[in-house]
């Protein structure tokens, strides 16, 4: 969407979705930045300067303070990395220090043997002097990092990925700052800045503004020729303005009528399209000067559209059942006609799982009756086994909420609600309105045990108008 508003140059949609999207919380700051970024393009394109500078100082107060956590994570690491060096090298001294007492017993011991090897001592020496001499000749070696500095340079690194957006958006909007007064060197400059990280569609456009038509041309020879461009209308419509400022003419007329082969479906009206009006004008186009749309004549047969389903999602209706309940008598979904009910299906008094679900939505059976909502439970269980069930509840007042046998895994299969390759019954919960359509439902293998949610869930729903 960041994409569609920068191309069509839709400014003013760009502030009005990006003014919805601020609204939310669940942005991270990258998007934060990405969405202020954005906002500021448009208030330089729409010549609103005090908005401008507002998102302007916002990333910069941003980024100071990015700066400032990075320089003290740094610092932080540095000095847990020279106090762990600190303790480490304390440790090792004292290992040294017996090591050497321990030599000296020894150089004492072999003091009568070092007199007769004073000639191999001079042999020796003389090796070490040449090897000392050969390895001045050398390049000096890179200096080795201390751990503490290595410590320090990788806690800031982690602050570069968060720094870099903000630097780059910084750098657009405050050339397109420089722009807003006219072509200057300052603004020359600080494009030159953001070039890596602006799209070349908008940094062609930025270099016509500023009157460098060289980098213009430049630019937009590259939008062509990134991501087939040249089979692209707005990357083609982009360098057929720029030839034409530019006095490329008659390349400027070649590159407009491979726009006008692609542009069929195209937007006339869109700040791109509308800048080639003078060029289209000097090709004798009409003021049409799309293209045709070809009908393709490959695609087979076009069934009517009325047979592909509704325009608009609507709810499906819910396929009618009548099963017994333990006591034998038939319950049916045309006796919830008129009101809402949910329809809990679950696999029977086997299913360990199935009883805990049995046990969320029983304690809350008032709450959606309060609601206006019924409930009732679909078993794989007979009629004898939905007893048992029964008497497990161990309650004076029996289960709050009717329970029916499906043990065939008729209605099971005919609300879907069974894995025809594994053979098996699934769990499924559906929500259905009192006209008998389906506004809610989650089949699953495991049972759904959010009695609270769907509660008000289905409150929100059933609230909502009916779709014509």
């Amino acid at each position: 969407l960041y994409d569609i508003h920068y191309q069509f140059e839709l400014w003013e949609a760009m502030l009005t979705w990006t003014n919805q999207l601020a609204q939310e919380s669940s942005l991270d700051a990258q998007a934060t930045v990405t969405l202020q970024r954005a906002r500021g393009v448009a208030f330089a394109h729409l010549k609103q300067a005090p908005a401008l500078a507002h998102t302007i100082t916002l990333l910069n107060d941003g980024l100071i303070d990015l700066e400032k956590q990075q320089t003290t994570a740094g610092q932080a690491a540095f000095d847990r990395a020279e106090k762990a060096a600190a303790a480490k090298g304390a440790v090792a001294k004292h290992g040294a220090t017996e090591t050497e007492n321990a030599k000296t017993d020894d150089q004492k011991t072999a003091s009568g043997d070092e007199q007769g090897d004073e000639k191999g001592d001079e042999k020796d020496y003389e090796k070490d002097k040449k090897k000392t001499a050969d390895k001045a000749l050398k390049p000096a070696a890179v200096e080795k990092k201390s751990p503490a500095k290595m410590a320090k340079e990788k806690a800031r690194k982690e602050f570069d990925k968060r720094i870099a957006p903000i630097t780059a958006a910084l750098a657009e909007l405050r050339a397109l700052t420089s722009l807003a007064n006219g072509p200057s060197a300052e603004a020359n400059e600080l494009l030159a800045a953001c070039a890596n990280d602006v799209p070349p569609l908008r940094l062609a456009h930025y270099y016509l503004i500023a009157g460098d038509n060289e980098q213009a041309l430049v630019t937009a020879r590259k939008a062509v020729s990134d991501k087939d461009g040249d089979h692209s209308v707005l990357p083609l419509a982009l360098l057929a303005q720029v030839l034409w400022v530019t006095d490329h003419r008659d390349e400027a007329r070649t590159t407009f009528e491979k726009i006008r082969a692609l542009s069929s479906q195209a937007d006339l009206a869109a700040p791109p399209l509308a800048r080639l009006a003078p060029l289209a004008a000097a090709c004798n186009a009409p003021a049409d000067w799309r293209a045709t749309a070809s009908v393709k004549t490959d695609v087979g047969v076009r069934p009517a559209l009325d047979t592909l389903g509704p325009f608009r999602w609507q709810p499906s209706p819910a396929l009618s059942w009548s099963l017994p309940d333990a006591s034998g008598k038939q319950r049916s979904l045309s006796d919830y006609h008129g009101k809402p009910v949910v329809v809990i299906f679950y696999l029977g008094n086997g299913c360990v799982h199935c009883t805990e679900q049995l046990s969320v939505f029983g304690p809350m059976a008032q709450a959606y009756q309060d609601a206006g909502i019924e409930l009732i439970g679909i078993s794989t269980d007979n009629v004898a086994d939905l007893n048992l069930a029964l008497a497990a509840t161990k309650s004076t007042k029996g289960f709050p909420f009717p329970l029916v046998a499906d043990p065939n895994k008729t209605i099971f299969k005919t609300y879907r609600a069974f894995d025809d390759f594994e053979k098996i019954p699934l769990h499924g919960t559906f929500l259905i309105d009192g006209q008998g359509m389906v506004r809610w439902q989650d089949i699953s293998f495991e049972p759904f045990m959010d009695a609270k949610f769907l509660l008000e869930e289905a409150k929100r729903l059933l609230a909502m108008k009916k779709i014509s």
